[in-house]
């Protein structure tokens, strides 16, 4: 959706493709991505302000996009799909890891912390579903 020109037309289309109970998912960017709004990462401001995406969202923007449409139900929830390894990396080296190395215990404390504790995360999902039509 960062690519679209019309993002409340994109999200009209599609819920008007959708039968009643319909459902959708939409992952955006967050700009509450935790490199930028809680370690404050020079590099990963040049990295992430890319210029190809011509809108920029966090999980208040999408909630005033989604509070427009009466006809469906939405939640938005936050997921961190970078854990602590590429964090580090991005401390130490100033740029981005070739591939996304887990270390499942520390990352889910990790992820936990910034998902529940400090409310950000670098990804947000819209899980949505279209109203039954009372007639």
């Amino acid at each position: 959706m960062e690519h679209i020109q019309n993002p409340k037309l994109f999200i009209k289309k599609i819920i008007d493709s959708l039968t009643p109970k319909g459902r959708f998912i939409i992952e955006v960017p967050n700009v509450d991505d935790p490199l930028l709004s809680v370690y404050n990462i020079e590099e990963f401001m040049k990295f992430y302000w890319y210029p190809y995406h011509l809108y920029y969202y966090s999980k208040q923007t999408l909630n005033n996009i989604m509070a427009q449409f009466e006809e469906i139900n939405y939640k938005i929830k936050l997921r961190q799909r970078y854990g602590l390894i590429n964090h580090l990396r991005w401390f130490i080296k100033g740029k981005p890891g070739t591939y996304n190395k887990k270390i499942y215990l520390l990352d889910n404390i990790y992820i936990f912390c910034l998902n529940n504790i400090l409310n950000v995360s670098d990804t947000l999902i819209i899980h949505g579903e279209k109203n039954e039509i009372n007639e």
